[in-house]
């Protein structure tokens, strides 16, 4: 279980990092990377979910309201950033065409 903490700990710190990316990238308008920072907050979120399922399973201590509070603020955090992402992408597409 000490493991399992300390790669979602991880986890947490690389989904921070890539939500604080995107944030700059978007205030920037560095759309070059917009694409490849949506399909790793992607890629990172399912892993989040999955050792946070896997903690929760072998936790002693089980809540599932606080499961669930601190599923709901991880997803809306991350799901809040892509949006941003995908509206700035579907931008760059109609500009494209």
């Amino acid at each position: 279980m000490q493991g399992l903490l300390v790669v979602h700990i991880f986890g947490a710190l690389v989904t921070a990092g890539l939500i604080f990316v995107s944030i700059y990238s978007i205030l920037k308008s560095i759309s070059q990377v917009y694409k490849k920072l949506f399909i790793s907050l992607v890629g990172v979120g399912i892993f989040q979910i999955g050792s946070g399922i896997g903690l929760f399973i072998t936790s002693e201590n089980k809540s599932i309201l606080g499961f669930c509070a601190g599923l709901g603020f991880y997803l809306s955090a991350v799901i809040f950033t892509q949006s941003i992402l995908f509206l700035r992408l579907r931008q760059l597409r109609t500009q494209q065409i």
